[in-house]
């Protein structure tokens, strides 16, 4: 819910934004590394072990995210927005938050299937694959994950420009940053 009469965003939602900024962040820097390790790089395993166990907590941390959104009041974008601006600015947030399911549950998925795995690498434990070993669900995690973590890349670009441009290029209330910041 958003109201004209609440200026910032609440606690919880703020830490919650940048903490899992820093982790998206982090993935996508992390993926594309991993992409390109060599199958006997000594650190490859080390690197999709934590990529796997990071990747595992934003899926919980976005169930939580999205409880504590739906039940708070957020502010209401700024009046002096565009109407496109408004139109682009939902369609971004909601793009985040679909991304932000969708990125690791493909690769839960694609590490579940995989044959020989005992379930997800998660830090120190090892979380239930939830799915059958299967050639054919890995294939699909498999083809959707790295086009996802892509698509959330670009997202997060245009989510990091929109804010610049806001900030330093638009009337002063536009200014959304100070709404998010810790």
């Amino acid at each position: 819910m958003s109201d004209t009469s609440v200026s910032r965003y609440p606690t919880l939602l703020r830490l919650s934004h940048w903490m899992m900024a820093l982790v998206i962040i982090g993935l996508i820097i992390s993926g594309l590394y991993m992409a390109d390790l060599p199958r006997d790089a000594a650190n490859r395993s080390d690197f999709y072990h934590w990529h796997k166990s990071f990747g595992a907590l934003m899926m919980l941390a976005i169930f939580i995210r999205l409880f504590i959104r739906v039940r708070s009041l957020v502010p209401a974008p700024p009046a002096v927005l565009k109407p496109w601006e408004r139109k682009a600015s939902h369609a971004g947030h909601h793009s985040l938050y679909l991304l932000m399911l969708l990125v690791p549950a493909s690769g839960w998925l694609m590490s579940a299937t995989y044959n020989g795995s005992p379930g997800i690498n998660f830090f120190w434990t090892t979380l239930p694959g939830l799915f059958p070993h299967s050639e054919s669900l890995f294939q699909l995690g498999k083809a959707l994950h790295a086009p996802l973590g892509y698509a959330i890349a670009a997202v997060v670009v245009v989510h990091i420009a929109a804010v610049i441009k806001h900030r330093f290029f638009d009337k002063p209330e536009a200014d959304v940053l100070p709404r998010m910041l810790p």
